[in-house]
């Protein structure tokens, strides 16, 4: 018996979810047309709920509701979710999570943070202005795909102006395949309306749920912001 289990049992709170293959949740084809069909999601099971950890994260949910960007970050997130996270309702805290208003990150202006198999695939972050600004991470592949089909990116990213990529950072769960993707406000929505970044992410993120593998127990603490994931997800 772990020490987080054994905790867990004094506390009277039930033991951690067992966790099953991913392809018990999204089996070869539906991954195969995954990577096919930028449209396609599978959308089955039960939310996450535990009451304590919903009470726990409510006082930042709150914080971050009087932000002045609250609806469209929201509205951001629940659009990268739905296109980005496969069968993000079934996956949802054994495979992603969501936070914030994250302590540990709060010199850096993180808002929120997205995190698929202990690796951050998407950070907002926020200046005294109150403009915000991402980080994302993509698969290589597709890039490399168009770049072969249409010989160069002239016109693919012409109207992201303040997109940028960087290859200078790097994950042991993702390496060597992720690309470090930026960009200021503005060009939030144009992320998830262009095809070949769309691709790209959702190409990372199934790579990331298929890398979290078999284990019997959660393998992370309980630091899923229920209360924003509510309103992402609904």
């Amino acid at each position: 018996m772990t020490e987080e289990i054994y905790v867990l049992l004094l506390s009277g709170l039930p033991r951690p979810p067992q966790q099953v293959s991913f392809t018990n949740l999204f089996d070869t084809a539906k991954q195969l047309r995954w990577m096919g069909d930028n449209t396609y999601n599978q959308v089955t099971g039960a939310r996450f709920r535990q009451a304590m950890v919903r009470e726990k994260y409510q006082p930042r949910f709150q914080e971050l509701q009087a932000k002045p960007y609250y609806a469209f970050l929201v509205q951001f997130l629940a659009d990268y979710v739905k296109k980005t996270i496969p069968n993000y309702l079934a996956s949802e805290y054994t495979y992603w999570s969501i936070s914030c208003l994250p302590r540990h990150l709060l010199k850096e202006g993180c808002i929120t943070r997205i995190n698929i198999n202990e690796v951050p695939v998407l950070s907002v972050f926020g200046d005294e202005a109150q403009n915000l600004s991402v980080v994302l991470f993509a698969s290589k592949a597709p890039f490399l795909s168009t770049l072969q089909e249409k010989a160069g990116f002239q016109d693919t990213f012409a109207k992201l102006p303040t997109l940028h990529f960087q290859c200078n950072e790097s994950f042991a769960n993702a390496w060597p395949d992720e690309i470090r993707v930026c960009c200021q406000q503005e060009d939030f929505v144009g992320i998830l309306n262009n095809e070949v970044l769309l691709s790209s992410i959702r190409w990372f993120n199934l790579r990331m749920m298929k890398n979290v593998g078999n284990e019997e127990a959660s393998r992370r603490t309980p630091n899923h912001c229920l209360p924003l994931a509510d309103v992402v997800i609904q």
